[in-house]
């Protein structure tokens, strides 16, 4: 009697992992102001994707947190926290470098288009992707209010793939 139970226990939809087709990006960073870096890799427990995070900790003590969850769709995005309140670009572009971003046109370049105060950009109507859907949203936060050691944070978050 307990074989048909099984038998359907292994058939219901959430009974087994999440099979998918795209694997996320290998990241590694490096650099002079990199004070240490911590890599963590598994299976995120909303989604089931499998992800690979990265979170760099400076030398100034600002804070990068980046992320790739990549399964059906390709999905990256980059948060970092800053302590001064600004963002070094030259900082951002190594993050942005394992990113999809070279599978995409822009219209202007990404890290010009970045808020200057709180606030948040959606970007994918200026986006061309022959692939599927794009979504490109750029943001800034101001933490000066909240209990961190951070002023503000600058997050980059980007999908491609999907159904049209």
């Amino acid at each position: 009697m307990t074989r048909p139970f099984l038998f359907l226990l292994m058939l219901w939809p959430g009974s087994q992992a999440l099979a998918c087709t795209l694997s996320p990006v290998q990241l590694h960073f490096s650099g002079p102001d990199i004070a240490s870096i911590q890599y963590q890799q598994g299976l995120r427990k909303d989604s089931e994707e499998p992800f690979i995070r990265a979170i760099v900790l400076y030398k100034d003590a600002d804070m990068a947190v980046v992320e790739s969850r990549n399964c059906e769709m390709e999905n990256y995005s980059v948060n970092y926290f800053s302590t001064s309140g600004k963002v070094d670009n030259s900082r951002l572009e190594p993050l942005l470098a394992p990113s999809p971003l070279h599978g995409i046109k822009l219209a202007k370049p990404l890290l010009g288009q970045l808020p200057t105060s709180p606030g948040i950009k959606d970007l994918s109507d200026d986006v061309s992707f022959a692939k599927g859907q794009v979504e490109l949203l750029v943001s800034r936060q101001s933490l000066e209010d909240a209990l961190t050691p951070y002023a503000s944070l600058v997050s980059i978050s980007l999908a491609l793939g999907g159904a049209d």
